[in-house]
């Protein structure tokens, strides 16, 4: 990691930023986020970058590392310690300590973790929600991955598992444009995956009765419009530690993968549709 470049870990590392031996001793997870998402929102004076401007038009912006009274010397690359400046005091035309903090910004865009948009959907917040998720993707799976199987042979179990890993991965990017700068979000669950199966269901059978819970019964495409209405209230409300956003969108990613996967299925879709409305 480039951390140790700059920081001290035990007796390994550079010495231009804080020491991190000991901070999970004095800092709480949510403040090391911050850190790294924004470094300039509280730099100590220790490790304040300085800003000269010489007599002769030039400008340095370094670490001030060692001062003779007469000269200071700045280290200008905070990755590299050997790149330092000696200036006289004599050629000095303005100092200051800067409110930027020499560590770079956007840090995590250079840490490749994209496997934590679908590694989330294998953990869950308790036994209740692994449960219910995987009692619904199982009562429906089943009926899905069916349906793949008649409509494209051999493919119907890779096309199966697209929609299912397809959609934890999309149902998440929402969350993720929103929430990347929130150190103190936290996103898990398959529920969008498990969202995804369930509305390409409801594309194959969309007067299938779907119930809430055994209680309130609905023809799948009314539960559906509810459901998806539902989400976009929540998810704009927010406060109930629920990712609304993440069931909106895998629903719709398990609706629309379908049919660009067979798109004669929305005609399918609108004739048993049309033929309820006349039934009625």
């Amino acid at each position: 990691a480039r951390c140790i470049v700059c920081h001290r870990f035990g007796s390994e590392g550079g010495a231009t930023g804080p020491d991190l031996t000991q901070l999970a001793g004095r800092f709480q997870l949510k403040d090391m986020t911050e850190a790294i998402i924004d470094p300039s929102k509280v730099v100590p004076d220790l490790f304040k970058a300085t800003i000269v401007a010489t007599k002769d038009g030039k400008s340095f912006t370094g670490k001030l590392v060692n001062d003779t009274g007469t000269a200071i010397t700045l280290v200008i690359d905070p990755e590299n310690a050997t790149k330092t400046v000696t200036i006289e005091k004599s050629n000095i035309e303005e100092q200051q300590l800067s409110t930027t903090s020499l560590m770079p910004k956007d840090l995590l865009k250079t840490l490749n973790e994209t496997y934590r948009f679908f590694s989330s959907g294998l953990i869950h917040a308790d036994w209740l929600h692994l449960i219910v998720n995987m009692f619904v993707f199982y009562t429906f799976g089943r009926v899905v991955e069916d349906y793949f199987h008649a409509l494209f042979g051999g493919r119907g179990t890779v096309n199966f598992l697209l929609l299912y890993v397809g959609g934890l991965g999309v149902s998440i990017l929402y969350t993720y444009s929103k929430q990347k700068t929130n150190p103190g979000y936290h996103a898990l669950g398959a529920s969008g995956a498990v969202s995804a199966v369930v509305f390409s269901f409801i594309l194959f059978q969309p007067l299938q009765r779907l119930c809430f819970y055994g209680i309130l019964c609905l023809p799948g495409i009314i539960f559906g419009v509810l459901y998806l209405g539902y989400c976009y209230y929540m998810g704009r409300k927010g406060g109930d530690k629920i990712n609304h956003d993440a069931h909106l969108w895998g629903a719709l990613y398990g609706f629309f993968f379908t049919i660009i996967l067979k798109p004669s299925l929305i005609v399918s879709f609108f004739d048993q549709l049309i033929y309820f409305r006349n039934a009625i």
